[in-house]
């Protein structure tokens, strides 16, 4: 059998066995970020708290449940994700009007941002 035989029956079984272990998202949850830089791409945050962080996106490919920000937490854009927003303000959408475009915020101020289903 050939390496990529090899290789393709190993992902071949893993698929079969346990399809979504095979694609979750490494989780953080319940920690406390202060004062740091975090790319935020891959992984899922759960009950996290962010204060004078910087969000680094590239992909759309994070979720974040129950989460909470400070106002001192941005967020910075890679190239991929900045030409979305500069295609959609161009064309002179209003992002505010659309319950589409927000987070869930529980009554505790925690924010939900997760794949749309």
């Amino acid at each position: 059998m050939s390496d990529i035989e090899r290789i393709n029956k190993l992902f071949a079984n893993a698929l079969s066995s346990d399809k979504d272990s095979v694609f979750r998202r490494p989780e953080a949850k319940g920690l406390y970020y202060n004062s740091k830089k975090i790319l935020i791409d891959g992984y899922k945050f759960v009950e996290c708290r962010f204060d004078n962080c910087t969000l680094t996106a590239h992909t759309t490919s994070f979720e974040f449940y129950d989460c909470v920000f400070d106002s001192d937490t941005t967020v910075e854009l890679g190239a991929e994700l900045r030409k979305v927003i500069q295609l959609h303000n161009q064309l002179g959408h209003d992002v505010e009007a659309s319950d589409l475009y927000n987070a869930t915020v529980s009554e505790r101020g925690a924010v939900t941002i997760s794949e749309i289903v």
